[in-house]
Parts: structure tokens; sequence; C-alpha cells
């Protein structure tokens, strides 16, 4: 059995390295720079950004730097609230959690009232 865990945990890790290399590669050759979209920029500021965000340097070597970052839980900010997406993603799963924790209780509860119920007063 634990032979069998090691395997499937083993394969996953894999499957998700492989995910992550090619969608990293399959994005990198799309046309067009990350921030023109955002607001007219200097070349100054595009240079700043790139460095900012390691997309000065060859790209096997962004691929490295993005893993390391991703491993050490370091997802970046994101673009469109300034905010750590860690933050983001953990404050979304606590709420989420907490909304199937409480409905997954009531509900739990108003089967056993209606279990109750019908075994008490079967016809």
């Amino acid at each position: 059995m634990s032979k069998y865990l090691v395997k499937r945990v083993l394969l996953a890790i894999l499957s998700i390295l492989i995910v992550s290399a090619i969608t990293f590669f399959v994005m990198n050759p799309i046309p067009g720079a990350s921030f023109n979209k955002e607001k007219a920029t200097s070349k100054e500021a595009q240079q700043v950004l790139e460095e900012r965000y390691n997309l000065d340097k060859p790209v096997p070597e962004q691929y490295v730097l993005y893993m390391n970052n991703l491993l050490h839980g370091d997802w970046g900010v994101s673009l469109h609230s300034g905010r750590n997406i860690g933050t983001e993603i953990s404050e979304k799963v606590c709420s989420i959690c907490k909304i199937r924790w409480s409905c997954g209780n009531c509900c739990h509860y108003h089967r056993c009232d209606i279990g109750q119920y019908r075994s008490t007063y079967k016809k």
C-alpha cells in the first residue's frame, strides 16, 4: 500500500512539473509585451518592469526562477489589486471553508431531525 501511495505522489508531482513547464513555454512566445495594455509607459519604465519580473533574462532562467518562487510560496503580486497572490488565495479558501463548514453542519443537523421524525412517526 505504501509503495502504491509513494508512486502516486511522485506521479502527481511529475504531472504538475510537466504541466507547469508546458504552460510556461507555450505562453512565452505569444506576441506582445506584458505591460502594453496597462498604460503608456516609457522605455525606462518598461525596462524597470522587465527587470522586476525577470523578463530581461533568458527563457530557461526565467522558468527556473519561476519554479523557485512557486516552491517557496512567492506567487507574486496581483497586477489587478496590487496584493500578494498567496494572501488573496488563502483569504478566499478560508472564506469558502467557513461557508462549507457552516452549510455542512446545518444540513447534517436537519438531516438528523428529519431522520428522527420519520423513524418516530412511521405510518
